[in-house]
């Protein structure tokens, strides 16, 4: 069989996101992930179905399987951090102005 994939910045933050809670809508999904056409996520989150991805984060190694799905909060948490040291971060609110 070929090597377990890895995943692209998108693909993990939208599975993370949907790990965190399974009740979010297409439109919060949509949301989070700004800029990103709704059908795109949809497709990325379809192709990541019954698919095995092995994560590898300086600390530890997540193997999400497709009977799987959920991850520890631990790891989760480790997840997030690899993905926004990953991916380039633009946070409005976050910045304090003094006028």
């Amino acid at each position: 069989m070929g090597k377990t994939p890895s995943l692209t910045g998108l693909e993990l933050s939208i599975l993370l996101y949907l790990h965190g809670n399974f009740e979010h809508s297409d439109e919060e999904i949509t949301a989070e992930c700004r800029g990103i056409e709704q059908e795109s996520i949809r497709h990325a989150v379809r192709g990541l179905a019954g698919r095995e991805f092995i994560i590898r984060t300086k600390e530890e190694e997540f193997l999400l399987r497709p009977d799987c799905w959920l991850i520890t909060y631990a790891g989760r948490q480790a997840l997030r951090q690899w993905v926004s040291a990953a991916a380039p971060v633009r946070r409005s609110s976050r910045t304090k102005v003094t006028a």
